[in-house]
């Protein structure tokens, strides 16, 4: 910690034995605290509003009320000052009481004077976390969110600024981006924001549904129309009618299919497969890819007439790496969602761990992103998410990445770990490759069992279709 930053952050100290305030009050000052003391706990309290204090420090047991009360009334006035109480020898189990009542931490007199500076350290960081967050949780109610969608980047900005104008409108919408940067949410906040909201949103995953279902899905059947067929059925073309359909990942619609849904949009109206009649439709169409048109058109995926008739406004949504000052939103977003779900998950992220975060490529997106949060989260023990709980895949992909930079972050066990577990992923993987993927001959190899390797290929789940046993 800077000096500078010492000098900027107030311990408020309580303590009804004067000496032990001028004891504590020396220590934090030659250590480059600002500090205040109070005799009288009242007075300590009522000052909270004035000093705002960053940790307020104050012995268990005092004359009039007792630490706990203390405690209970400075989070009334901010329940994310940290406080530490001290107690003397004996009333540990009172001590834990306080931790469980949201103390931060507690101190055994006779308080040795480098623990008490390491909790210290530990306090006004958390302090400085919880500041954070709370700036980014107003910026996100503020600015930075439209709908489920989180940005603050020019870009995302920009695209919060298309969708408002778009859902004015019933134009054809065509959104562009790489799988996991939320395509599905910008069709839904478009819908939700225009006059068809109160209709429904009908989503086609063209990509899922199986090329002999798909027509049936879309246009729907009557009754005896193929083998089967035992009643008819409304397709997804009728069922969105009055609404929005969305065609997610349009260019794996085979084009026969592709040639049908033109018809439909340029005539406006459907018939269902064995039928003979009509259904006229009003229905307004918004598709994504996250492949480029010019490439799927070339590759004949995509027919040309159909891709100009949906692209009237384009939308192209940009990778998570390009927009790397919106992963500290997005973290605090799933951070909130997750503890609104499970309170007990009262966890902050330490800086050098978004600082890592912030580096790595996010071949997976904002979905990655948000599952990685998720595990972080539900793994952690502690309040402090600290990069020794990033997952080891995601270390060794960081830029710059440098075992030096997070090593003495941790204890010396799980430093060990993390080095044990970078090695064994890599030793296998490497070992494999030059076996190509025979278990039994990289075994020999590395003179371990065959079970050995298969532990360790399942533990880091790199058992990929190219690694095979051969045995």
């Amino acid at each position: 910690m800077s000096i500078g930053k010492k000098q900027s952050e107030l311990i408020l100290v309580i303590d009804d034995d004067p000496e032990i305030l001028q004891a504590i009050s020396s220590l934090l000052k030659a250590d480059k605290y600002r500090c205040k003391t109070y005799l009288d706990p009242i007075e300590a309290i009522d000052s909270v509003r004035t000093c705002h204090p960053d940790v307020v420090i104050s012995d268990l047991h005092l004359p009039e009320v007792d630490g706990i009360y203390v405690m209970a009334r400075i989070h009334e006035v901010d329940r994310d000052i940290p406080t530490i109480l001290i107690t003397g020898y004996g009333a540990i189990k009172s001590a834990i009481d306080a931790i469980r009542r949201g103390a931060f931490d507690f101190l055994e007199k006779p308080v040795k004077p480098a623990l008490f500076l390491e909790v210290i350290d530990k306090a006004l960081a958390h302090r400085r976390q919880l500041v954070t967050s709370n700036n980014l949780r107003r910026e996100l109610d503020s600015q930075s969110r439209f709908d489920d969608m989180i940005g603050r980047s020019n870009t995302m900005r920009s695209i919060f600024r298309i969708i408002e104008k778009t859902s004015a409108t019933d134009l054809s919408v065509m959104i562009f981006g790489e799988s996991g940067t939320g395509k599905e949410l910008v069709a839904r906040s478009i819908h939700k924001n225009s006059k068809r909201s109160e209709h429904p949103f009908i989503v086609v995953d063209c990509g899922s549904i199986p090329g002999n279902l798909i027509e049936s899905e879309l246009f729907g059947y009557e009754k005896g129309a193929f083998t089967g067929a035992t009643e008819a059925k409304q397709g997804l073309l009728e069922s969105a009618n009055g609404g929005t359909l969305f065609l997610d990942e349009l260019v794996e619609l085979d084009l026969e299919l592709q040639t049908r849904l033109l018809r439909v949009l340029q005539e406006q109206h459907t018939r269902r497969i064995g039928g003979r009649t009509w259904t006229d439709l009003d229905i307004r169409v918004i598709a994504a890819s996250n492949q480029r048109p010019e490439k799927a058109i070339a590759a004949c995926k995509l027919r040309e007439d159909l891709y100009y008739r949906l692209n009237v406004i384009p939308i192209d949504i940009p990778p998570l790496r390009e927009r790397i000052d919106d992963i500290p939103l997005l973290i605090n977003h799933f951070v909130s969602q997750i503890t609104a779900r499970y309170p007990k998950f009262q966890r902050t992220l330490a800086p050098e761990a978004l600082a890592a975060l912030q580096t790595y490529r996010w071949p997976g997106n904002v979905r990655e992103l948000k599952n990685l949060v998720e595990r972080m989260m539900a793994l952690t023990s502690g309040d402090i998410v600290s990069i020794g709980n990033i997952p080891i895949s995601i270390i060794e992909n960081v830029t710059g990445y440098a075992p030096r930079a997070w090593m003495t972050t941790l204890p010396f066990k799980a430093a060990k770990e993390k080095h044990i577990e970078y090695f064994e992923r890599n030793y296998i993987q490497c070992l494999l490759e030059k076996f190509d993927g025979n278990v039994s001959h990289a075994a020999a190899h590395a003179e371990i069992d065959r079970k050995t390797i298969q532990r360790l290929m399942q533990k880091y789940d790199i058992d990929k279709p190219d690694v095979v046993d051969q045995a």
